[in-house]
């Protein structure tokens, strides 16, 4: 049993606290647990974090999705080679397309931290990344944040997944 193993149950649920505070705190030390001991986790463990990280970008305080968000981009720091990208191809997927949706969000710093994640996670996929932006891009009011995506994106290195 490791400190992790013992205290990521218990900060994942203060992710639902009524408390603003709180929550931010939980987004912090979850990234924070995720820069330090993110890569000891098996991709089971990681992949029970990030549908609460993002859970909290739909939260009614812009800090504490600031916070998600970067928590979010531990979390994709986190995914090494033992992360098998085809057998885990649908959470990878699953957090791009709900990441894009918050692309488009309102509030322009909301959009700056979606995209500076997005653009840590282009690394893990960047073919099914490529795919997802293209198919919401003229959904979105503005195509600025999906082209310069796909702009980075066309200058990684093939994902051969």
């Amino acid at each position: 049993m490791t400190v992790h193993s013992e205290l990521m149950p218990h900060v994942i649920a203060a992710l639902d606290e009524d408390s603003k505070t709180t929550r931010q705190m939980a987004c912090r030390i979850l990234a924070s647990l995720l820069k330090l001991c993110g890569c000891q986790l098996d991709p089971d463990g990681l992949n029970k974090v990030y549908p609460e990280l993002l859970k909290r970008l739909d939260d009614a305080s812009d800090e504490v999705r600031h916070a998600a968000a970067k928590a979010l981009g531990a979390w994709f720091q986190c995914v090494g080679e033992e992360y098998d990208r085809a057998l885990f191809k649908s959470h990878v997927e699953f957090l791009f397309r709900g990441l894009l949706v918050h692309l488009d969000d309102p509030e322009t710093s909301i959009q700056n931290a979606v995209f500076d994640v997005l653009k840590e996670g282009s690394t893990v996929y960047p073919s099914l990344l490529k795919r997802e932006v293209e198919a919401v891009k003229e959904k979105h009011r503005s195509p600025f944040y999906c082209d310069k995506l796909l702009q980075h994106i066309s200058q990684l290195p093939e994902d051969g997944v």
